[in-house]
């Protein structure tokens, strides 16, 4: 039979809106839906986190399948249900947005972040060669200035034999012989 498709028991959800419309004023709306449905119906007290409210319909799966119609009417019916539903959603897709901005934002950040980063380990690396050079430099210099130095002192001995030759080897002979003589005396 087509009713054979509707279970014994459903679970619906609906806004707070549709579900104090099912309850109606003292719970009339609630009462009358039962007894065209045959079918029992009950709602929770406290909206879930979403803010919806569930309902549970029980009974034969023909007065379930009439209490279902009934309260899809009811839910159809409410024009606050329908705006609650459609300024949920709005908010989620606000949320939604507001996440993919602050995603956005910390992607840049992050990027300026990296930039920066990469701009300084850029500087510090000119930073290190300009030393480095100046390391090579000073080097340089310090070997130029100490050629120089042995050049200079290479160039005042040569002057120094050329003006008299001899006078390495007196200084040689006054110093070195003495001493050589007194211990060959000692030794005979």
């Amino acid at each position: 039979t087509g009713g054979a498709q509707w279970p014994r028991r459903m679970e619906m959800l609906v806004t707070v809106a549709a579900a104090a419309m099912i309850i109606g004023k003292k719970g009339i709306m609630l009462k009358l839906l039962q007894s065209k449905s045959g079918a029992k119906i009950s709602l929770d007290q406290l909206p879930m986190a979403d803010g919806r409210k569930r309902i549970v319909l029980e009974g034969t799966v023909e007065t379930v399948a009439q209490a279902h119609r009934l309260v899809e009417d009811v839910v159809g019916q409410c024009d606050d249900a329908k705006y609650e539903e459609a300024a949920r959603r709005r908010a989620q897709e606000e949320e939604g947005r507001r996440r993919a901005q602050e995603e956005e934002a910390r992607r840049k950040a992050d990027a300026r972040q990296a930039q920066e980063a990469a701009r300084q380990e850029a500087q510090d690396a000119v930073k290190r060669e300009e030393r480095r050079r100046e390391d090579e430099e000073r080097r340089v210099l310090e070997k130029k200035a100490k050629a120089a130095q042995e050049l200079r002192e290479k160039q005042k001995l040569q002057a120094k034999i050329h003006a008299n030759p001899f006078a390495f080897l007196e200084e040689d002979d006054d110093g070195g012989d003495d001493d050589d003589d007194d211990d060959d005396d000692e030794e005979e």
